[in-house]
């Protein structure tokens, strides 16, 4: 009911514009409105929500914040005092806690934004502190992951392990990044791989059994993906003892 009277008023509204103040020049969009006999014609722009926060910091500082979420999806941005920003975070390892570890590039007041950038509600904490020898090695770790350093984000993760031997958030990002080097093939490997089973759909399907054959073309292209190979290999005998 509530909106219905709403809508009444909008019209009212309208139907005043278009009558008693029609020697205005009005917007196209609104003229398109009156044209069309819409009840109800605004603008709006959504934003993402936002919690506001802020704290005094000191020039050449090196502060870890991190934003504790309850039930929805958080990111975290620091905004300096002159307004710009300085990082954003949404993802930072497994751990599921958007954490942003900088120098602070001047004094003055500095701004956190508490974001959600989908849209959901829910209550969280953040929290400001100096960051240590082993906040500094953990964000390492991470960017170098994000960037495709697989082997400077090990050495970043033992690093911070060494810094803080029971923390175990840096034994888990190493642990990930261990299996996934270990699964991980190098392009010639792939390549002879790609090669033999090539080679096994094309026998399948001289066979007849063109389902077999496209099942191995599927785990070629996965396979493709996974070594960065851009483009099939011509079939050949490479890599077939």
């Amino acid at each position: 009911m509530r909106n219905r009277r709403f809508q009444y008023k909008r019209l009212g509204l309208l139907l005043a514009l278009s009558t008693g103040l029609s020697c205005v020049s009005l917007g196209l969009p609104l003229q398109r409105a009156l044209a069309n006999g819409w009840i109800l014609y605004q603008e709006g722009n959504l934003q993402p929500l936002v919690g506001t926060h802020t704290f005094a910091g000191t020039a050449g500082q090196t502060v870890a914040i991190a934003l504790r979420v309850n039930g929805f999806t958080g990111a975290v941005t620091l905004i300096a005092p002159n307004g710009d920003e300085i990082a954003s975070n949404e993802y930072y390892g497994r751990s599921g806690v958007p954490t942003i570890v900088t120098t602070l590039p001047s004094s003055g007041a500095y701004k956190i934004l508490a974001r959600s950038p989908y849209g959901q509600a829910g209550t969280y904490t953040v929290n400001v502190r100096v960051a240590t020898a082993y906040d500094l090695a953990f964000s390492r770790g991470v960017q170098l992951n994000q960037q495709g350093d697989y082997a400077g984000a090990i050495a970043a993760f033992n690093e911070a392990i060494r810094a803080d031997p029971q923390n175990p958030d840096a034994y888990v990002e190493l642990g990930d990044l261990l299996y996934a080097e270990a699964m991980r093939l190098k392009p010639e490997e792939a390549r002879s791989i790609v090669s033999a089973y090539e080679r096994a759909a094309a026998a399948y399907e001289r066979q007849g059994n063109s389902d077999m054959a496209q099942m191995l073309r599927d785990q070629i292209a996965g396979i493709q993906a996974e070594a960065g190979l851009l483009s099939p290999e011509p079939v050949s005998g490479q890599g077939i003892r």
